[in-house]
């Protein structure tokens, strides 16, 4: 394992630039690889259009709601997802504690829930490219 990272409510940018939260640093990924989201104890994981992708269980993923073990492929970082989204009974428990925790290591699912309005759980600030 590289290193852990604990995720605050909000989002998380994550690529080769160096003002990137999480700097990826390898020719393979992208300045603006991707960004983490978590919001009211849900864990999105988005592409920003990246060159090579993010990959989830050997396919390329936009957009994906992460759960604890859930883990992607960025260029030849793996991603471990140690804490991620709570199931909808436990998310009024989880509300109290808004953070997740990801590992980070170097290597050679989706969901609907009734009742959320995603487009207004992951709207951010104008300027941010690929979210809506």
């Amino acid at each position: 394992m590289l290193r852990s990272y604990t995720l605050q409510e909000g989002f998380t940018t994550f690529g080769r630039y160096t003002d990137s939260e999480i700097c990826l640093d390898d020719p393979t990924v992208s300045r603006d690889h991707g960004a983490f989201l978590l919001r009211s104890g849900v864990l999105v994981v988005e592409d920003h259009q990246s060159s090579n992708g993010i990959f989830m269980d050997g396919l390329r993923t936009k957009r994906r709601v992460l759960y604890e073990g859930d883990r992607l492929i960025v260029g030849p970082f793996e991603i471990y997802v140690k804490q991620g989204t709570v199931p909808s009974q436990d998310l009024a428990a989880y509300l109290v504690k808004s953070s997740s925790l990801l590992h980070l290591c170097q290597c050679g699912h989706s969901t609907s829930w009734p009742g959320v309005n995603w487009s207004r759980l992951f709207r951010l600030p104008t300027g941010r490219k690929g979210w809506t």
